[in-house]
């Protein structure tokens, strides 16, 4: 099955959620910055079993991110960390509502 971790308000749900399935589970991302990529990487990195990749490459999609240090795949592998929001680009990538 294939595990969003926002939609199901974190990686702790996200971990009951597979728990309860009973199948193997890939992590897959939707459009995020660097600091929602992270929690598909510790939801990834918390799973017992990874059989299949999961889909977490997508920073580089973004026109940027609000991270100075992005959560980019480097020869198919994504870092388990927690990047810091940058304030410049925080501001810079900025969303009016």
């Amino acid at each position: 099955m294939v595990v969003k971790v926002q939609p199901l308000g974190g990686v702790r749900a996200a971990l009951r959620v597979i728990d309860a399935a009973g199948v193997p589970a890939i992590v897959s991302s939707l459009y995020e910055t660097s600091v929602g990529l992270a929690a598909g990487v510790a939801l990834a990195a918390a799973l017992p079993d990874l059989p299949f990749a999961c889909g977490l490459g997508t920073a580089s999609l973004l026109a940027g991110d609000v991270v100075a240090d992005p959560l980019v795949p480097q020869r198919g592998v994504l870092p388990v960390r927690r990047p810091d929001p940058d304030p410049a680009l925080l501001a810079r990538w900025r969303v009016e509502g």
